[in-house]
């Protein structure tokens, strides 16, 4: 296990949730600001609700690798 009870594999978890989340975020902004420039058979309102589900889901995954391991709690350096 790594320092403080992250493992690389938790780390790599959380750095991927949380640059998909950035990537998607940025992506919603551009298509709002943008979303007079679609055709209107474009369902820019379906596909906002769509990615902002998306990216909440990715969020509630994310909190999942942000607590560290219970084996590992604050002092876990002093622990026996």
């Amino acid at each position: 296990m790594g320092l403080m009870g992250y493992s690389d594999a938790k780390m790599t978890a959380i750095t991927n949730y949380a640059s998909s989340i950035a990537k998607r975020t940025i992506n919603l902004e551009l298509v709002w600001h943008n979303r007079h420039n679609f055709k209107d058979d474009v369902d820019i309102e379906s596909w906002l609700e769509i990615e902002a589900d998306i990216i909440k889901s990715e969020i509630a995954e994310l909190s999942k690798y942000l607590e560290p391991s219970p084996k590992y709690g604050k002092d876990w350096r002093y622990e026996k």
